[in-house]
């Protein structure tokens, strides 16, 4: 690690060594999230660019290009969302990172000495942070809570307050943002600001996870998925909206079920689903649009999402969701629609939701 960030060092066949500072990595999609096998460790082709090279002790000032296949010793556990996708989480540029509740739980887990599982990979991965490069920000494990439901103002304190002292223990070298009662103030302020929809977004999905709990035939295939529109219009809630996108994915899932949809990863709906599954599935969504609101707002500035979550990372990586700035200080969030999110449906089938989500 160097000046925040880390140094990619390559020494080739004729002895030459390399060191490069990349400004700037390009991110995965999702294609590069599925499940590993059995002992698989991750090795990633990473591009970069660098403003400038030491190149056998010579500094050489340029733009480069940088294109390697990196082996990890440890399998990827957790992972870093930023504008358009993802990267292993030593590669986020600048080193700056919501936390959410699963990151949390893990690293208190380990501390205790408790039984979880990769705990030896999570382990390598955070440790390449004990230098103190990174700056860590447990909102989101505060926002979410621990009773399933929105947590009261007292609760969240208690939960962020809760989060800093877990992050300061495993990685003490590293930066956390405290919040003196303003900034406390200020953050539960914007999670009441949510309430506005939280609940029709929770009504949803407890009212459309009957619909989309078993795969329909293909036959019903497009009667569910204006059903899950009609429940989404009723609620008052965007035809595109995010939760009702989760639905559709898996509406659209394979129809062998050989993998299951992203959506479906996400939402996990049963035939007993209930408000306080739904609301850790709209806490996994509300991370989603505080992340990508923090990063069309501070730009090259801005936090990236930190998490152990697979299907998470899966979501946020399949839509390639970007925010941008529209009037005032409002964000408008837009995402690709694609077969990764809708296993069943060929190009055509895609241009026809695309035109349904318009209705």
């Amino acid at each position: 690690m160097a000046t925040g960030q880390f140094r990619f060092t390559y020494r080739t066949d004729g002895g030459d060594e390399i060191h490069v500072e990349p400004h700037y990595v390009r991110p995965f999609d999702v294609g590069a999230l599925l499940e590993p096998r059995d002992g698989e460790i991750a090795g990633l082709p990473i591009e970069m660019q660098s403003q400038g090279m030491v190149h056998n002790g010579e500094r050489r000032e340029e733009l480069f290009d940088v294109c390697a296949r990196v082996q990890f010793p440890e399998a990827l556990t957790i992972f870093s969302l930023i504008r358009g996708g993802w990267v292993p989480m030593p590669f986020t540029i600048p080193p700056r990172f919501l936390v959410d509740r699963n990151v949390v739980i893990q690293l208190r887990r380990i501390r205790e000495g408790r039984n979880v599982a990769n705990s030896q990979a999570l382990l390598w991965w955070t440790r390449l942070f004990e230098g103190g490069v990174a700056m860590f920000n447990p909102l989101l494990y505060a926002y979410e809570g621990a009773h399933r439901r929105k947590p009261t103002k007292t609760e969240f304190i208690q939960a962020y307050e809760e989060g800093l002292a877990e992050i300061e223990q495993a990685l003490p070298a590293c930066h956390v943002v405290r919040q003196n009662q303003r900034g406390y103030d200020a953050a539960y302020e914007q999670l009441e600001a949510f309430d506005r929809r939280a609940a029709r977004e929770v009504a949803f999905l407890v009212e459309v996870s009957p619909l989309i709990t078993q795969r329909a035939s293909e036959a019903q295939l497009w009667n569910v998925a204006r059903e899950v529109l009609d429940l989404a219009a009723r609620h008052q809630l965007e035809r595109g909206s995010m939760p009702a996108i989760a639905a559709l994915s898996c509406v659209f899932e394979d129809a062998n079920g050989a993998v299951r949809s992203i959506g479906r990863t996400l939402l996990k709906p049963s035939a007993t689903y209930s408000e306080a599954d739904a609301f850790n599935a709209m806490s996994d969504i509300r991370h989603i649009e505080i992340t990508s609101a923090g990063q069309t707002h501070f730009g090259p500035e801005s936090f990236a999402l930190c998490t152990c979550d697979r299907g998470l990372a899966r979501f946020w990586s399949a839509l390639a969701i970007r925010g941008t700035s529209v009037l005032g200080d409002a964000i408008e969030n837009t995402f690709d629609l694609g077969s990764d999110m809708f296993s069943r449906l060929d190009d055509s089938g895609i241009r026809r939701l695309h035109a349904e989500l318009l209705q």
